[in-house]
């Protein structure tokens, strides 16, 4: 391919993605020759997009498992079910799919990933003190007497309500503008534990104003 047919590609691809930035992976996935032929021409594939009159794309951040873990259960209880990889550039992810792949190559290590994650309810932020040094370590407290909610146990919660609000019943799959909340029933403020029994799931319309009110 000429220099023109190469730059002619690369414009191409821009126009069919609806954007005027493209990546190195955006070259790999889509165009019949990798980037080592921008390189070889261009010097860096920097420097063949703007030729080609476009911009190079920023890399974007990297993300931690636990962000990546998080924004899944929110799109997750977005379709109240296992999200596809397509739906994972969409909103309300904030983390596209791409990135998803790159730390565990399938979708479906994704997902099993995913599963695993849930079924540990402990933060993973905390590490458990060396035995030596357990004496003059100072106490965490447990996971019922904290006030934010475990990843694995909210959507545990999630699950049993079946991604419902338990008060009106509304949920995101039907009405768009639904968010739903792990809430505690009796309020952690009052004396609540952070356990299933004391968590229900509420849209943010019926949580709203409830503060540490307490129902039966």
């Amino acid at each position: 391919m000429s220099d023109v047919e190469l730059l002619n590609s690369l414009r191409k691809l821009a126009a069919s993605l609806g954007t005027s930035e493209l990546t190195k992976a955006d070259v790999i996935e889509n165009l019949p020759f990798s980037d080592a032929v921008l390189r070889t021409r261009w010097g860096t594939t920097r420097a063949a997009f703007e030729a080609a009159g476009l911009t190079p794309k920023k890399a974007g951040r990297r993300y931690t498992d636990e962000e990546c873990f998080e924004n899944l259960l929110v799109v997750w209880t977005h379709y109240g079910r296992p999200p596809t990889y397509k739906e994972m550039s969409f909103p309300p992810s904030n983390v596209g799919g791409k990135a998803y792949l790159k730390r565990f190559k399938t979708w479906n290590s994704v997902l099993a990933a995913f599963a695993e994650r849930m079924n540990n309810e402990s933060d993973p932020y905390i590490e458990p003190a060396p035995a030596e040094h357990a004496s003059t370590a100072p106490i965490r407290p447990s996971s019922e007497e904290r006030r934010d909610i475990p990843l694995g146990m909210r959507f545990k919660v999630l699950i049993r309500d079946r991604f419902k609000c338990v008060l009106c019943g509304d949920h995101p799959a039907r009405n768009a503008d639904c968010v739903l909340h792990v809430d505690h029933i009796m309020p952690w403020s009052r004396g609540g534990k952070t356990r299933q029994d004391n968590l229900r799931t509420l849209c943010a319309a019926c949580n709203v104003g409830r503060g540490n009110r307490y129902t039966e």
